[in-house]
């Protein structure tokens, strides 16, 4: 449809001798069919120098207008010029503009995706009477994103303990200021899911408490303040590494003393245990067994971190003092655990 005239299809010799005619036949002669098609080959010929300029150029986000104008040289004065588009994934072109003297165009991007646009423009003389065109052609206009980036998404930090807390900062360059971020979030076994909605705020704070051990995937929307879009102009994504919390309180000391006792004696042992809770004043249960008993509780959990053991009625044998320790605010059964050996010899 866009495909200019090439000199050179009509031989010289041909040509000529058509030019000499046109000074013989009568301009009352335009009504014969002969010099009609000379007529449509003089105005061909003449109607040249077709150009097609976008203001701003190529490349543009979608939202701006777009000033085409065409020109083009002619026999007569005030040529005549429609304007035309192919959209950008359709194969037909539709007018935008019918002929008429005005040589520009005035497209507005807004809602337009990006891609390659394509915008020709028809032109003919003032006195054509044809119904199509004299001359032509046609020009690609790229619409970039209005956030054409780059976009980009960091986490500070990137690896957490589960419970501790990371920052997401986002970041991108779009057509407006104040662009609008919008955060998701998904684990390896989870759909993404929004964790929060489109704001101007360009960071999020993640608290990691919940979260599975493993990689935990964050993605970003970034959308221009402008946009009428309602999923985003550009996106980006990062991963968070997840690791098991360290126990709430550290392994325990056990120190008996005396560190051995002689069977029959009846010497009294104190073991005290020592741990660091996350809390003040973690709680502590003592257990027992020998080398052939299973263990049993001796002193139930309590702030008390010592257990005063009658070695009266021991056997000669090996005696074990376990402790369990668990934070003062832990729900759990243990936190940690530690034991020692007291021969009975």
């Amino acid at each position: 449809m866009f495909t200019r005239l090439r000199p050179g299809l009509v031989p010289a010799v041909v040509v000529t001798t058509i030019l000499a005619a046109a000074f013989i036949v009568p301009s009352v002669g335009a009504s014969s069919p002969g010099s009609a098609s000379l007529h449509s080959f003089l105005r061909v010929a003449y109607c040249t120098g077709v150009t097609l300029t976008p203001a701003p150029a190529s490349p543009q986000p979608a939202g701006t207008q777009v000033t085409l104008t065409a020109t083009s040289t002619c026999p007569s004065a005030s040529p005549m010029y429609q304007f035309w588009a192919r959209w950008a994934g359709t194969s037909t072109w539709v007018s935008l503009q019918a002929y008429g003297t005005s040589n520009t165009y005035v497209w507005n991007s807004t809602g337009a995706s990006p891609g390659t646009e394509n915008f020709g423009v028809w032109v003919k003389d003032a006195t054509s009477t044809t119904t199509g065109f004299d001359n032509n052609m046609s020009i690609p206009f790229k619409v970039n994103s209005p956030c054409p980036g780059p976009t980009s998404i960091s986490a500070n930090p990137a690896s957490v303990a589960a419970g501790v807390h990371s920052t997401f900062t986002g970041s991108t360059t779009c057509a407006h200021a104040s662009p609008l971020y919008a955060f998701w979030l998904r684990t390896a076994t989870s759909d993404w899911f929004l964790a929060r909605a489109y704001s101007a705020t360009a960071t999020y704070d993640w608290n990691s408490t919940g979260a599975p051990v493993g990689t935990v995937y964050f993605g970003l929307w970034v959308k221009d303040a402008q946009s009428p879009t309602s999923t985003f102009d550009d996106n980006a994504s990062t991963t968070v590494t997840v690791t098991a919390p360290p126990p709430p309180c550290t392994v325990p000391t056990v120190t008996p003393v005396p560190t051995t006792v002689v069977h029959g004696v009846g010497t009294h042992v104190v073991v005290t245990a020592a741990s660091t809770c996350t809390n003040p004043s973690p709680k502590y249960q003592f257990w027992l067994r020998t080398t052939t008993s299973d263990w049993f509780v001796v002193q139930t959990y309590s702030t008390t971190p010592t257990y005063d053991w009658n070695s009266t009625g021991a056997p000669v044998t090996t005696v074990y003092i376990g402790v369990w320790v668990k934070d003062s605010a832990s729900t759990a059964t243990v936190d940690t655990f530690n034991s020692v050996a007291i021969p009975v010899t």
